[in-house]
């Protein structure tokens, strides 16, 4: 019974594992692509913060991004 349960499971692994694999290529998904792209993906982060200055942040009204009312 053991074996017949880790045969059945290894086959659905290796089913899954193939599904996996062929919808990354109809997806034009790539691990490679992903794993070279994440050193990047903190500079992005850092160039879409806006630059806030504790004077500009309590300025007036009319300042973009200020807190005042």
């Amino acid at each position: 019974m053991r074996r017949i349960q880790l045969r059945e499971s290894t086959l659905w692994s290796l089913t899954l594992l193939a599904l996996y694999l062929g919808s990354t290529h109809f997806s034009e998904f790539d691990l490679a692509t992903l794993w070279n792209a994440i050193p990047h993906f903190f500079d992005y982060i850092l160039k879409t913060l806006p630059i806030l200055h504790l004077t500009d942040l309590f300025a007036n009204v009319h300042t973009e991004g200020s807190l005042a009312y």
